[in-house]
């Protein structure tokens, strides 16, 4: 009961009716008592109040078609409140966006319902409806993923809550259009589908590369190969580059040169690109693909990085690509190609020709000394043939050798200075006796003659080798040395030979002045 309440005192006391099964007043209400004077007036006033709840839970899904994949952030999607309708947590003004993670999924969260009374709320029988939108959010061009085509859906949902006699929200989701979103009705989780596609024409290039040899001519036929990889370090996403259907993977190719041909080219396979983006490749050459005849090459270690950006122009992709290299300094340089260089030098031979002095007629009684000389030929392959480090040719080369024959001896010979040949060919040098202008000895007679030795080189597998070394007397049926040896032969009179020389000298000599004086007699009788 209530009692001792004083003049003109209000008193409010709370009455509740029974409880639902959550332990929640069904019906509360207020009473207020006011004292007026010695009566007690106290009007019973209830107010229903329903603390009903429910909930939805929105979501969407992007399937996107064709080669590109679909990464977390590409898309985003937006649910908008009609009117006042309640939003998940994270809305501004009645809007909230969303991005797909990497399985094109989007869930905006839960929407919670509250309800107590119907005041100023569309219903019928105790509904309730509020109305939102989903849809995808379409980028302005400039800023759309090239060859996409988005989806424009938008999905217009209503959703009803219908208050039950046990305090809770009922909660029912329709939707226009009718297809293309899935509900489960035990959780009141709406999806809807979206789906993207993605399908330009994509873009096509085909790096190439050339050959070139230098140094001599190969006797045989020698490969090349070229690779074609990946590049290191930031580079595009290779899950996009093929070669007609498959993943691209590393090429090798080869162009085979030699006597006929010493410079070539090649291109890689064709490579398709899918989507936009920024691809490096490295370009260079395998070495030592010859076999025994590697040491003669010196391999071209260049590297090439073959750039390609693919850009969308209009629905179609396009590659445009570029060579590039690094110079001495690290810097990098341009190049209209991938080109490499190797030059071919064979293992040189050597050969040391031979002067050879032979003595006729009365034995020397003192050692003799006799100088000869070799020029090469001006028809000489250049820079064929070399002293050590000296190529042996011009107008100016020489090589002199002193042939000393020991008192008593008939023959002698020496060595010319060895001969390096570098390149096969055919050499020749010619060879001469130097003869004094005061003979080492009296009576003594020096052999003229002028010798050309001439030197067949040939390369055989990288190997060069003299095939034949002939020496041969410069006048008609000349002697020859098929072992390349220049004979010299001098004689030597004997000594009664030199006697008869004088005293056969002497009377020639008597007998011109025997003539001379008769002569002048004459010509005193006449006079």
């Amino acid at each position: 009961g209530i009692y001792s309440v004083a003049a003109d005192e209000t008193v409010t006391v709370t009455v509740a009716e029974k409880k639902d099964e959550d332990d929640d007043p069904i019906y509360d209400g207020t009473l207020d008592v006011t004292s007026d004077k010695a009566t007690l007036t106290a009007p019973l006033v209830m107010t229903n109040k329903f603390k009903a709840s429910g909930s939805w839970n929105p979501k969407a899904e992007k399937t996107l078609t064709g080669v590109l994949k679909l990464n977390e952030g590409d898309f985003e999607f937006e649910l908008a409140a009609v009117g006042d309708a309640p939003m998940p947590e994270g809305a501004e003004n009645g809007k909230l966006v969303i991005a797909c993670d990497a399985d094109g999924k989007v869930d905006f969260g839960q929407i919670d319902f509250f309800q107590g009374t119907f005041d100023d709320v569309e219903y019928t029988d105790g509904d309730k409806k509020f109305h939102y939108t989903i849809k995808e959010v379409i980028p302005d061009p400039e800023d759309r993923i090239f060859g996409v085509v988005y989806d424009d859906t938008v999905y217009n949902i209503t959703v009803t809550t219908t208050i039950n006699k046990t305090n809770k929200l009922g909660v029912a989701v329709t939707c226009d259009p009718e297809d293309g979103w899935d509900l489960d009705e035990s959780t009141a989780t709406f999806t809807g589908q979206f789906e993207n596609t993605y399908g330009p024409t994509p873009a096509k290039a085909q790096p190439g590369y050339e050959k070139y040899l230098t140094g001599e001519i190969p006797t045989e036929d020698v490969t090349f190969e070229f690779k074609l990889e990946k590049a290191a370090g930031d580079n595009g996403d290779f899950d996009y580059v093929k070669v007609g259907d498959a993943p691209f993977t590393t090429q090798t190719k080869t162009l085979t040169l030699g006597p006929s041909s010493q410079t070539d080219s090649g291109l890689f396979d064709e490579i398709t690109f899918l989507v936009e983006g920024t691809y490096k490749f490295k370009i260079t050459e395998t070495p030592n693909t010859n076999g025994a005849l590697d040491p003669c090459f010196v391999y071209d270690s260049k590297e090439y990085t073959y750039t390609v950006v693919v850009t969308g122009v209009g629905e179609n992709l396009q590659a445009a690509g570029a060579y590039s290299s690094a110079d001495e300094d690290q810097t990098e340089q341009t190049a209209e190609i991938a080109v490499f260089t190797n030059k071919y030098t064979p293992a040189p031979t050597l050969f040391i020709p031979k002067a050879h002095k032979r003595m006729s007629g009365e034995p020397t009684v003192e050692d003799k000394t006799f100088t000869f000389t070799m020029t090469p030929d001006a028809a000489n392959p250049d820079e064929g043939v070399y002293h050590d480090d000296t190529p042996f040719q011009g107008e100016d080369a020489e090589d002199t050798v002193i042939v000393v024959v020991p008192a008593g001896q008939t023959d002698a010979e020496e060595l010319f200075s060895t001969m390096t040949f570098r390149k096969a060919g055919t050499y020749k040098f010619h060879v001469e006796e130097i003869i004094p202008a005061t003979p080492i000895e009296d009576g003594i007679t020096y052999d003229t003659v002028h010798w050309t030795l001439t030197i067949e080189v040939e390369d055989r597998s990288g190997q060069l080798t003299i095939i034949s070394n002939e020496a041969k007397q410069d006048k008609d049926d000349g002697a020859t040395d098929p072992d390349g040896m220049t004979t010299f032969t001098n004689h030597v009179p004997k000594t009664d030979d030199v006697s008869d020389m004088y005293l056969n000298a002497g009377m020639m000599l008597a007998s011109g002045l025997l003539l001379l004086l008769i002569a002048v007699f004459g010509r005193k009788r006449k006079a």
